[in-house]
């Protein structure tokens, strides 16, 4: 039996139907990554950011607060690091609060349309609440020769 096409929520191009996600807090943010982009989720208790060191290379840090034009609230003292892996590349993405791995059902559009730079695939629904979806391909930047200190996207 087939929704009338009004009823249907269709997911953005290239999106499966249902999607394993992991859902995260960071700040006032609600956010996800799908589970296949997801390397390893480390815990981080020390405000030394500048150790930010994978075992086989330096990981990028990624903060979404900048990205995504959230208020810039320090993170809390304990916190998680979601280090994701796209086409051989890492970065590491900052978080208050990891929840365990869910399927979500299809994702929906942003509304007006998705923010600029391709960083967010749309919205997931876990508990009720809605959660940006991350394209980790935009977020996973190649590895540069040279590393810049990552102290300077937490302020």
């Amino acid at each position: 039996m087939q929704m009338p096409r009004s009823r249907r929520r269709l997911a953005p191009e290239g999106i499966p139907p249902v999607l394993w996600v992991l859902p995260f807090r960071l700040g006032i943010g609600f956010f996800a990554v799908p589970r296949d982009a997801l390397l390893e989720v480390l815990d981080w208790a020390s405000s030394d950011f500048s150790a930010l060191i994978h075992p086989d290379a330096l990981c990028p840090l990624v903060d979404l607060r900048f990205l995504t034009g959230r208020p810039g609230v320090p993170p809390e003292k304990d916190f998680r690091l979601l280090v994701l892996e796209s086409a051989g590349h890492r970065a590491a993405i900052l978080a208050d609060q990891v929840d365990e791995v869910v399927l979500a059902p299809s994702p929906r559009s942003c509304g007006e349309g998705p923010p600029p730079g391709g960083r967010i695939l749309g919205v997931v629904e876990h508990r009720g609440l809605p959660f940006l979806l991350l394209n980790p391909e935009a977020l996973v930047l190649p590895k540069r020769p040279v590393q810049e200190p990552v102290t300077h996207l937490l302020a």
